[in-house]
């Protein structure tokens, strides 16, 4: 049974006119799958002004009725012409692509269905629109999509011209408000151009003599132009001019050819759609004159016999029987080689292969196998990287992608000395050097998995990756050739898949992310410890599961020795800076405290520069890091995916790997000896704040941050330190986690009714929180933003109170009680620990079973190698420092 014919091959070019202002190419592109990696090479990158009507039938014409799954069919499809357009186009944050919605076979819903199946159709617009509306939302930023859904008969004039008018109204809107003209002279050179196309239907390909005369009969005054110009100056404006009539869709330029495509809807639909649809069995072997089956490669490349036998032959055929004349086997393959839709490679005994990904069915699947030289005791390197878009939601890499960049890849390497390279069906080879790089395509287009064994070093490998394949595949991408709209990021593929060569099927799910790994790496340092022998086992190791149905069992891997050599100097610059932030911190803790006047802080026996060395510990060999002051910055540095970004540095300071590794344990071994210095310091600079403000007992009997807010809801629960006789206050305490102190949002408290008999204690109490609050403020201890809406009623005016960190502490307790002096607000520490005591006695009296419930905070203990320290922390924090092993119960 013959196969019904597709209504578009590959794509069809028509123009549209309104008036002698406007000229309009329309580029029909054929929905079906094996034409979307021509698209992907002839249509022109969407930076440009473009309008794209996605077109979408109801009606299954195969069965003659409506389609079953309207919804899901339309979503999908829609969604992948969303991020077909997104992903070529360039971002530039302005002339963005319009898209409009356009449902067709309107009549056959109205005329040959029940009502049970109009009332379908309806849900189905309803439903159609919602995802549109959606849509829009989600691609704001880089497509503008027409809100209307336009469903129409395409045979009735009347429902066709509201489309078509808004077309033109986006294109003049575009045009005076965006964009500049084209110039007068291209207009008329691309309507002379297509008037001849017309008169010289089958001679759609010319020379560039024949385009330079054709451009000089449309504009007389650029003959006398280009012949005073030299040589190489006429061949340049030639080229400028036929890249504008390129970008209208008037001619198609073949790179390193003499010849242009002067008719592009002949080598769109006729050539190359033809060949494509031959290619794939879209048109029936009988229709050729050969009467043989076309041919299915096994690794997308044909014989030199079967590229002269069942592509050109074949197609000269057709090109002959349809009147097309002056083509030869030399012209096709100049046309398909500039296309970059195949290349001549040697092959065995002298016949050449041809490599035609696009254009022949491909039923079966290399395996991948390793091809290095062999070395002593075999001690290879093996890398992986998956190269993914960061945007999966909206971008991927179109059926085009991949096929292109390994005929870029073929084009750059057979120009340079010592590369084997070699490519099948969505694979590349490279060998050179002891460095053997194979490069895979997913079954579905959506990663790149590079794989490396190598005989050389570790930062050798990365250092050749890094130049001949990362390099130019993210210069590709980023190019008009590629995928412009496309932002590519790599992670860390599984080394025992590259050692095994593990099927790509398989190896899936085989990945972590650098950013994963450095976090994790930069959170196990901090606790690693001052033993050089033992910080290799206590850095992180990510683990890989078990996969059940292959050879990959459970393992460990180092971060280490996943990460490149620029991500660890990364992971050591960032140490640098938390180092340098410590030892910066614990200076500014003694001239702060200095402040803290008539407190009676025991610091006269704590220094708290104890043990830190007076210059920043660790060698800064890297410049330009983009850091600024440490205490504000340290341990956010933005990641930058730019390869090129440390590439020259880390070429001038990097050492060998073993080298930095080794560098990274001594600064790791240093760093904790700042942090536990530093830690200590921080204990007994809050025992001493403690101590100030006369909190004494044990701290696991009450938590040590009470704060008091007014029991008025018309007030808002916010901190207050105003204390008056008869007014109701709510007592409660801050979580006191060593990450952040914070409020707790559920934390009910405990009323309070101030009288004569305890008003004192409870002022005291309430000043010396503040005073507490303040300086931690004040001395840079993490405190979570969220207290910002509990503040502002400290009696301090909102604009006051926006720097209290900045007020010194005489100036602070005198906005708290404006009526005392300075002198008075000084407070002794026995008058603070009876306040303490009556607020624990009270406490203890009111709850004798336990303040958790009432307060929503747990009795911990956070253990480290050196020391312990009580707390009193919420849920959250309680389970995460289980979890994390920071903390045990009571």
């Amino acid at each position: 049974m013959k196969r019904m014919l597709p209504r578009t091959l590959g794509i069809e070019i028509h123009v549209l006119k309104n008036d002698a202002s406007m000229q309009v190419s329309l580029w029909d592109l054929g929905g079906q799958d094996i034409f979307r990696a021509l698209q992907q090479y002839l249509f022109p990158k969407l930076n440009k002004a473009c309008v794209f009507a996605f077109v979408f039938s109801l009606y299954d014409r195969h069965r003659k009725q409506l389609k079953q799954n309207l919804q899901e069919e339309f979503k999908d499809e829609f969604l992948y012409w969303m991020k077909f357009i997104t992903s070529n186009s360039e971002v530039t944050g302005f002339n963005l692509p319009t898209v409009m919605v356009v449902l067709t076979h309107k009549d056959k819903t109205e005329k040959k269905t029940g009502l049970r199946e109009q009332t379908r159709v309806s849900t189905y617009l309803q439903m159609t629109e919602q995802i549109v509306s959606k849509l829009h939302l989600e691609f704001s930023d880089v497509l503008n999509i027409h809100p209307t859904v336009y469903c129409v008969n395409a045979r009735h004039k009347e429902d066709v011209r509201p489309i078509v008018t808004q077309i033109y109204s986006t294109m003049e809107d575009l045009f005076t408000e965006k964009l500049f003209s084209v110039p007068e002279a291209c207009c008329r050179m691309s309507q002379h151009i297509l008037e001849w196309a017309v008169k010289n239907e089958k001679r759609p390909v010319i020379t560039h003599d024949e385009f330079s005369a054709l451009c000089t009969e449309a504009h007389p005054a650029l003959k006398s132009l280009l012949q005073n110009l030299p040589a190489p100056n006429r061949f340049k404006a030639l080229q400028a001019i036929a890249s504008y009539l390129q970008d209208a869709g008037t001619i198609i330029r073949l790179r390193d050819s003499n010849l242009l495509v002067a008719n592009p809807n002949w080598l769109t639909n006729v050539f190359l759609g033809r060949l494509i649809g031959m290619g794939h069995g879209f048109e029936h072997a009988a229709e050729s004159n050969s009467g043989a089956e076309y041919p299915i490669s096994s690794d997308g490349f044909l014989s030199q016999f079967q590229f002269n036998t069942f592509v050109l032959d074949h197609l000269l055929q057709r090109l002959e029987r349809d009147g097309y004349a002056g083509f030869d086997h030399m012209t096709v393959q100049s046309v398909l080689e500039s296309l970059d839709v195949c290349y001549k490679v040697p092959g065995i005994n002298g016949e050449s292969r041809f490599f035609v990904p696009t254009l022949v069915k491909v039923e079966s699947y290399t395996p991948l196998q390793w091809n290095c030289p062999p070395v002593e005791k075999e001690l290879y390197a093996y890398m992986g990287l998956r190269i993914r878009c960061r945007d999966p939601r909206r971008t991927f890499l179109s059926t085009g992608f991949f096929p292109k960049f390994q005929i870029t890849m073929w084009r750059s390497m057979k120009h340079e000395t010592g590369f084997n390279y070699n490519c099948n069906y969505n694979i590349i080879s490279i060998l050179h050097d002891c460095h053997h790089v194979l490069v895979e395509n997913s079954a579905d287009g959506s990663y790149l998995d590079v794989m490396v064994k190598s005989a050389k070093s570790k930062e050798l490998v990365w250092k050749f990756v890094k130049q001949h394949i990362l390099g130019k595949l993210f210069e590709f991408c980023a190019s008009a050739e590629g995928s412009p709209g496309v932002s590519l990021v790599r992670d860390i593929l599984r080394t025992e898949c590259v050692k095994q060569l593990t099927p790509c099927a398989q190896r899936k799910d085989q990945t972590v992310s650098r950013e994963h790994l450095k976090d994790k790496l930069k959170q196990s340092i901090k606790l690693a410890g001052e033993d050089m022998a033992s910080i290799p086992r206590n850095l992180y190791h990510h683990v890989w599961d078990e996969k059940s149905g292959t050879p990959l069992k459970s393992e460990h891997e180092a971060a280490m020795d996943l990460l490149s050599p620029e991500d660890i100097v990364e992971v050591r610059d960032w140490l640098k800076c938390e180092a340098d932030y410590l030892i910066q911190k614990s200076k500014k803790w003694k001239e702060v405290l200095k402040e803290i006047d008539g407190t009676s802080l025991s610091l006269g026996s704590a220094d708290l520069l104890k043990g830190l060395p007076e210059e920043p510990i660790l060698e800064n060999r890297m410049s330009g890091t983009g850091f600024t002051d440490p205490r504000f910055e340290y341990g956010i540095q933005a990641v930058r995916e730019d390869v090129q970004r440390v590439g020259e540095d880390v070429k001038k300071v990097l050492m060998k790997m073993d080298e930095m590794k080794l560098e990274i344990m001594k600064n790791i071994s240093t760093f904790s000896k700042v942090q536990k210095t530093t830690h200590n310091n921080l204990l007994q600079l809050i025992r001493d704040v403690d101590r100030s403000n006369g909190v004494c007992g044990s701290a696991l009997e009450l938590p040590r941050r009470p704060y008091f807010t007014k029991d008025d809801a018309t007030m808002g629960h916010r901190i207050t330190a105003a204390i008056n006789i008869g007014k109701p206050l709510l007592l409660h305490f801050y979580c006191e986690s060593i990450d952040k102190m914070h409020v707790v949002s559920e934390q009910r408290g405990f009323q309070l009714i101030v009288g004569r008999e305890n008003c004192e204690k409870l002022r005291i109490i309430a000043r010396n929180s503040v005073k507490a609050l303040w300086c931690l403020l004040k001395l840079g201890i993490h405190v979570t933003t969220s207290l910002g809406s509990l503040v502002p009623d400290l009696q301090i005016s909102e604009s006051r109170y926006n720097s209290l960190a900045t007020l010194s502490i005489s100036s602070l307790l005198d906005i708290i009680e404006p009526q005392s002096t300075s002198q008075n607000n000084v407070i002794d520490n026995s008058t603070s620990e009876k306040a303490w005591e009556y607020l624990r006695e009270h406490v203890r009296h009111k709850f004798p079973n336990g303040i958790s419930d009432q307060f929503s905070l747990y009795p911990v203990v956070y253990t480290t190698s050196d020391c312990k320290t009580h707390a009193w922390v919420c849920r959250d924090c309680r389970e995460k420092g289980l979890k994390d092993g920071k903390i045990c119960g009571r």
